[in-house]
């Protein structure tokens, strides 16, 4: 698919290569109210719940395969994020460790 536009002063051509669909997962699905209550249990406090323009697979989880999903990251305002000095603390890395395992184990657990 190619877009053509035109202005007085400049003429340019924009080539779409890679399109995804948008996704949008309610903050009141199971999953993320377990997902929720898991990073309360282990951080101590209760997220906000927030949507992000950032591209990522989980658009084919929702869309495709109808499965909600949410992301977890760590760092904050000091942490350079996708800069070449990026960096985290080893206490977030290890609550993100903590919270990704025990929604494993409790999504994988068999009654």
């Amino acid at each position: 698919m190619a877009y053509r536009f035109y202005d007085a002063d400049l003429k340019y051509e924009i080539e779409v290569i890679n399109f995804r669909d948008g996704y949008v997962v309610s903050p009141h699905d199971p999953y993320v109210l377990e997902g929720r209550e898991i990073i309360k249990e282990v951080i101590g406090q209760e997220l906000p719940f927030t949507g992000t323009l950032a591209s990522t697979d989980m658009n084919f989880q929702v869309n495709e395969g109808g499965m909600p999903c949410f992301n977890l990251g760590v760092g904050g305002p000091y942490s350079n994020t996708h800069q070449q000095d990026e960096s985290v603390s080893i206490d977030e890395l290890v609550d993100l460790t903590k919270i990704t395992a025990l929604l494993y184990m409790r999504k994988l657990r068999t009654s």
